[in-house]
């Protein structure tokens, strides 16, 4: 057994969740899961349909952005992951979703923004 089978198995588990509960499209959207003792985390892939997803292609990448194991490339948010990762102790895992529709925010200088993309962390 890998000595990254448990995170690779809870990231695939969670990602498999993203379609499942209607929180992606496509390949789009991500989940996350740590190993601090190892100092690593598993990712989803990039560009990897969901239907086509299995624990062994999920990407292990330390908190530095370097990928430690996987033959994919990881989530293009993966840098971004790491961050947060290495900066805030106490995160268990990060979901990244693509939502289909627009969640209006607030007004700046008269132009609406909105929320295309909300990314939920985990707090262990």
């Amino acid at each position: 057994m890998s000595a990254y089978h448990f995170t690779r198995e809870s990231a695939y588990y969670a990602n498999m969740q993203l379609p499942k509960l209607g929180l992606v499209n496509f390949t789009f959207g991500n989940v996350s899961a740590v190993d601090r003792s190892k100092n690593v985390f598993a990712i989803k892939p990039s560009g990897v349909p969901y239907e086509e997803l299995t624990p062994e292609k999920m990407v292990i990448v330390e908190f530095d952005g370097k990928v430690v194991d996987g033959r994919l490339r990881p989530s293009s948010d993966t840098n971004t992951h790491a961050i947060l990762y290495k900066c805030w102790k106490n995160i268990g895992g990060i979901v990244h979703t693509i939502l289909s529709m627009l969640v209006p925010g607030r007004k700046a200088n008269g132009i609406s923004q909105y929320t295309v993309s909300p990314m939920q962390i985990i707090l262990q």
